[in-house]
């Protein structure tokens, strides 16, 4: 009888969420949609990636009461706050050298989130986080094919 209860309860629960990502994709492909889908997903593996590089290698801590993207943030600051563009090109230096590519503080997965939820993300910030990691990721030979071209069909 329990079986039975939680497999019902799965199944309902599989016809709603199929209906949320039909209403999310509105009139688009289903084909397209995947793209977008796969895309977004991929991203977040790579920014959670990131988040544990960071800390694995020492270059953040993690602070109590702070999200990881606000001390990677304040990290970047901190090494040069009066040119914070140079302090950043240090951080894409060693994660792009680590991993291959480099996501900025305010373009991690976390702190996208936090935008969307404080309705403050607009379509274009997508856009300009892809152009980021690509031209992050053409700064490593190796991983420049690897990631070229990963996030083309996210427009």
């Amino acid at each position: 009888m329990k079986v039975e209860m939680i497999m019902r309860e799965l199944s309902e629960m599989e016809m709603s969420l199929w209906e949320m990502a039909n209403n999310l994709r509105g009139n688009m492909d289903a084909s397209e949609y995947k793209n977008y889908i796969f895309a977004f997903m991929f991203y977040r593996f790579l920014s959670n990636k990131e988040e544990k590089y960071l800390l694995s290698q020492q270059l953040i801590s993690e602070k109590e009461g702070e999200k990881l993207y606000q001390s990677f943030a304040n990290a970047v600051e901190a090494e040069n706050p009066s040119n914070k563009e140079e302090a950043w090109n240090d951080f894409e230096e060693d994660l792009v050298s680590g991993l291959g590519y480099a996501i900025k503080p305010n373009d991690l997965w976390e702190a996208i989130v936090d935008r969307v939820n404080d309705q403050t993300m607009v379509a274009s910030d997508y856009q300009s986080a892809f152009d980021s990691f690509n031209n992050s990721a053409m700064k490593n030979s190796n991983a420049e094919s690897d990631f070229k071209g990963i996030f083309g069909d996210v427009n």
